[in-house]
């Protein structure tokens, strides 16, 4: 049987219908953690309706068994379902923890074709994953999710474009190179990475340049400074003698 997916997620219910749907029992992750959910829920995942629609045997069993996905994650998806919102529990976690978890998350979005789900996951990432302090971490979450993405993504992509200059910048030579050997790279991660450090390295020579120029400004500058109160000074000296040639006993000039 053929079937044709819709592309974006469904508008979530907000009128509490969703409560009296029948409901689905979910198994997740490798041992078969337990979920039950709204029926009407799994709808905002156009993936996961397919399973309570088409006639696979997950709709007349109306259990869906997702070995696959890490069942933590998958509970803050269903928690997000639910209220349009999730929590990662940053205050009591290391941010390199939560930005696994947060890219583990949009890669389940991206998996279930959640569009909002992807956006709101790149807001927390900006929010908790900063280049100055965790640059490592933030490429080597973004080498598990391009390698889980289409190459036409654009909310992961466009964040970590956003950030890639500034991580390249804080990253010494030799941690750079300790990332290009231990990490195995993508095509798609391991080209912006170079497109961006051709652009960082362009940026750099522009305002290098503009030092340059500006320093030999400023030495100009400091040369006509000079010579101006050079030139003040002989001018004083010339009113000094004058006033003393005419005021020979002006107590001022002595």
């Amino acid at each position: 049987m053929s079937l044709t997916k819709p592309t974006t997620d469904v508008e979530p219910d907000e009128s509490g219908s969703r409560f009296q749907s029948g409901t689905f029992s979910l198994s997740v992750g490798p041992d078969a953690r337990h979920f039950e959910i709204h029926e009407a829920v799994l709808f905002q995942s156009p993936v996961l309706a397919l399973f309570c629609t088409a006639e696979f045997k997950e709709k007349h069993d109306r259990h869906i068994t997702l070995p696959d996905d890490d069942p933590e994650i998958f509970g803050h998806l269903i928690h997000y379902l639910y209220a349009q919102d999730f929590n990662t529990k940053a205050s009591t976690k290391k941010a390199s923890v939560i930005g696994k978890e947060l890219g583990t998350m949009y890669i389940l979005a991206e998996k279930y074709q959640l569009n909002r789900l992807k956006q709101l996951t790149v807001t927390k990432l900006k929010a908790v994953m900063k280049p100055q302090t965790n640059p490592i971490q933030i490429i080597e979450m973004a080498q598990c999710v391009y390698a889980n993405i289409p190459d036409t993504d654009e909310h992961f992509r466009n964040y970590f474009l956003s950030v890639l200059p500034e991580c390249l910048t804080v990253l010494s030579l030799a941690q750079v190179t300790t990332l290009a050997k231990d990490v195995v790279p993508t095509n798609q991660l391991w080209k912006d990475i170079f497109e961006a450090s051709i652009k960082l390295v362009a940026t750099k020579n522009e305002e290098i340049s503009a030092f340059k120029i500006s320093l030999r400004g400023n030495k100009q500058m400091h040369s006509e400074l000079k010579e101006n109160f050079t030139g003040l000074e002989r001018a004083k000296k010339r009113i000094e003698s004058k006033h003393h040639d005419k005021h020979p006993d002006c107590t001022w000039c002595k």
